[in-house]
C-alpha cells in the first residue's frame, strides 16, 4: 500500500509541468509522412497509449488525403494537446469551408470520404469558420 502511494505521488510530481503540447506547420505537398512522424514523436514524449495515438495518426492520414482539396494555399498549422485523459488536435488553414456532413460520390479527390473517415477515427469533430477564408478543424480523442 505504501509503495503504491509513493508511486502515485512520484508520478504526479515528476509529470508536473511536463510538456503536453506539440505543434507543426505542414504543407499538403509534403505528404502524410511528416504528420505521422509528428504524432508518433508526440505520443512517445507524452507516454500516451498506443491505441489513442494510432487513431490520431489515422485521423491525420485521412486529413492529408483531403488537404489538397481543402487547403487553398500555404501551410496548415497543427497543434496537439494531451492531458492524460484525452487528445485534442486543432488544424488551422486558409480555404473554403470544409463540408463534414455530405459525401459527394462524384468528387474525384474523395475528400468527402476522407472527412467521413476522420469522423470515424475521432470521438468528436468540429469545424469553425472564423472568417470567409480561415478554417479550423478540431478533433477530440478520448483515451478509453
Amino acid at each position: 500500500m505504501v509503495g503504491m502511494m509513493a508511486a502515485l505521488v512520484l508520478n504526479f510530481a515528476l509529470r508536473w509541468g511536463g510538456a503536453r503540447a506539440a505543434s507543426i506547420r505542414w504543407n499538403p505537398t509534403e505528404g502524410a509522412s511528416p504528420l505521422q512522424e509528428f504524432i508518433d514523436h508526440a505520443g512517445r514524449t507524452w507516454g500516451a497509449r498506443l491505441e489513442l495515438m494510432t487513431r490520431a495518426g489515422r485521423f491525420l492520414d485521412e486529413f492529408s488525403t483531403a488537404a489538397p482539396a481543402l487547403v487553398r494555399s500555404g501551410a496548415v498549422s497543427i497543434v496537439a494537446n494531451f492531458d492524460e485523459v484525452s487528445l485534442r488536435i486543432k488544424l488551422d488553414w486558409q480555404s473554403e469551408p470544409p463540408t463534414t456532413r455530405v459525401v459527394d460520390p462524384d468528387d474525384p479527390t474523395l475528400h468527402g470520404l476522407s472527412i467521413l473517415l476522420m469522423r470515424h477515427w475521432s470521438d468528436r469533430l468540429t469545424t469553425l469558420m472564423r472568417d470567409r477564408e480561415h478554417q479550423t478543424l478540431e478533433a477530440m480523442f478520448n483515451d478509453s
